[in-house]
C-alpha cells in the first residue's frame, strides 16, 4: 500500500516558496536555467488547488522532475501527496520547500526531521562532502605537509584573566578578552557579552583525542561578571557548548543564527532569539547587533546538517564597530560586508583549522585568506582566533600564527593592525574621535 503524506500546517507554501525551491532543485538536476520558471509555473497550475497527487518512485531526471513539480503544486494548494517510497518523499519535500514536515497519515509518523528547511551558503556554494571527512579521519586521504615545515605543534600561550579587571565594562570603548578558540568576552556600553563560549575540556559529543582542549580557559565561569547576553554563531560543538550555557543559567539571554531557537528552547533555555542574515536587533538602547553572512555549515549529528544557519556578528555601540566572523571559508560576500558596514574598528577573524584544504577550504579560511578578509572588510584592527586551543585539524598548532605574520609582511600590513595573542589576552578598542 502506498504511504500517504499530508501537509500538517497550512501556512507554509505560498507560490514564491515553491518557485524558489523549484529553481534550486531543478537546476541541480540539470534542467536548463531558462526553462525552470516555466516548469515551476506549469507544475503549480497543474497540481495545485487541493488535488491529491500520486508520485512514482523517481527513476531518471524526467521522473524526478515530475516528482518535484507534482509535490510542489500539491503543497501550494494544501493537497495530498501519495508517494511510493521514502526516497520519493525526501526528494519531493526537500525540493518543494517544505519547512515544517509532513504527517504520515497511515503510519502516524512525523517526518519533520527530513523535511525541515536546510540552509545554504551564498554562491559560489562549494561544499565539502561528508565522505571526505570520514576518509580524512580514517587516514584514507593523502596527508598534506605543513606549509611551514618547522612550525611548532604546541598550543597558544596562556595567562590568567584578572577577575577584578573584568568586573565591570570600561566607561569608554570596548574591552575584548580572548578566552581561547572562538570564545570572547566583550565589554562595553555597560554590557558584558560572551561570544561562542566553550569552557568544556573537549568540544564534541564524545571525548575523542583530537577534541581535547590543549590550553585551559583563562578564568573560571564563576569568575566572569554577570553576562548580559550570549552570542552564538552556529551550533558546532567547538562554538556551542551546552554545559557552559547551562552553567551560565538557562535564563541568560541568547542570540543565535536563524534556525536554532526552537532546539535551544527545547533544551530548557528560556530567552532565545534568532536572527536571519542581515537582520538587526537592539541589545540595549544604543547597542545594535547584526547577523552577517558567513560561508560554513552546521551539524551536531549525522542527521541534522544545515538545519540551522551560521553567521558572524556585528556589534555597534559607543562609537565602535566590532565584528566576530564566526567560522567561515573565504567568499565574495566579505567584500559586500566591507562596503556596507566598514570600516570595522576591531575584528575577530579565524586563522586556523584549515588543513587538509580538500576538506576545509570551503568552511575555514587559511591565514592568507584571513588577511584578505581583513582588507576587504576594512578592519582597522583585528585579532586572529580559532587556533591554538583544540587540535581539530592537521596543521601544526602554531603554524597559523607564523603564516599570518608572513602574509602581513607580504601585504605591507603592520603586525599591530592584525595581531595574535595568548589565551587571556585583552585588547582595548577606543572610538575614533
Amino acid at each position: 500500500m502506498h504511504d500517504v503524506f499530508e501537509r500538517d500546517l497550512r501556512a507554509a507554501a505560498g507560490f514564491q516558496i515553491v518557485e524558489d525551491g523549484l529553481v534550486q532543485a531543478l537546476m541541480s538536476l540539470g534542467v536548463a536555467e531558462n526553462s525552470v520558471i516555466d516548469a515551476a509555473v506549469q507544475g503549480f497550475d497543474d497540481a495545485g488547488g487541493g488535488n491529491k497527487i500520486h508520485v512514482r518512485d523517481p527513476e531518471g531526471i524526467e521522473l524526478r522532475t515530475a516528482v518535484i513539480l507534482d509535490a510542489a503544486g500539491a503543497a501550494a494548494g494544501d493537497g495530498r501527496v501519495e508517494v511510493e517510497s521514502h526516497r520519493a518523499l525526501f526528494l519531493a519535500a526537500e525540493a518543494a520547500g517544505f519547512k515544517r514536515g509532513l504527517w504520515n497519515v497511515e503510519a502516524g509518523l512525523w517526518s519533520g526531521l527530513l523535511m525541515r528547511k536546510r540552509f545554504e551558503n551564498p554562491p559560489p556554494n562549494e561544499r565539502h562532502r561528508i565522505s571526505d571527512v570520514f576518509r580524512w579521519k580514517l587516514g584514507l586521504l593523502p596527508r598534506e605537509r605543513p606549509v611551514i615545515a618547522d612550525a611548532p605543534d604546541v598550543p597558544a600561550t596562556w595567562k590568567p584573566l584578572d577577575s577584578r579587571e573584568i568586573a565591570k565594562p570600561p566607561e569608554r570603548g570596548w574591552r575584548v578578552a580572548w578566552l581561547g578558540h572562538a570564545s570572547f568576552l566583550l565589554q562595553g556600553c555597560g554590557l558584558s557579552l560572551l561570544v561562542d563560549p566553550v569552557f568544556a575540556d573537549h568540544c564534541g559529543p564524545f571525548p575523542l583525542p583530537g577534541l581535547y582542549r590543549k590550553v585551559p580557559p583563562p578564568c573560571a565561569l564563576s569568575e566572569l561578571p554577570k553576562i548580559d547576553a550570549v552570542l552564538l554563531t552556529h551550533s558546532h560543538y567547538d562554538h556551542l557548548d551546552l554545559t557552559t550555557l547551562r552553567k551560565l543559567g538557562r535564563d541568560t539571554p541568547i542570540r543565535i543564527a536563524e534556525g536554532h531557537a526552537q532546539w535551544l528552547r527545547g533544551k530548557g533555555f528560556s530567552k532565545v532569539d534568532e536572527l536571519a542574515w542581515n537582520e538587526s536587533a537592539e541589545l540595549v538602547p544604543g547597542v545594535v547587533l547584526t547577523s552577517l553572512p558567513a560561508h560554513h555549515f552546521t551539524a551536531r549529528t549525522p542527521w541534522d546538517r544545515d538545519l540551522g544557519h551560521w553567521c558572524g556578528w556585528l556589534i555597534e555601540g559607543g562609537g565602535c564597530k566590532l565584528w566576530h566572523a564566526g567560522d567561515s571559508g573565504w567568499f565574495p560576500g566579505f567584500e559586500e560586508i566591507g562596503e556596507k558596514h566598514g570600516p570595522i574598528d576591531f575584528g575577530m577573524i579565524p586563522i586556523g583549522a584549515y588543513q587538509p584544504r580538500r576538506v576545509m577550504k570551503s568552511v575555514h579560511m587559511d591565514p592568507e585568506e584571513a588577511v584578505k578578509a581583513f582588507q576587504v572588510i576594512r578592519c582597522r584592527r583585528a585579532v586572529g582566533m580559532h587556533w591554538g586551543t583544540f587540535p581539530l585539524t592537521d596543521e601544526p598548532m602554531r603554524e597559523p600564527v607564523l603564516r599570518l605574520e608572513k602574509a602581513l609582511i607580504e601585504q605591507k600590513i603592520t603586525p599591530q593592525a592584525f595581531t595574535t595573542g595568548g589565551v587571556g589576552e585583552v585588547w582595548m578598542v577606543e572610538p575614533i574621535t
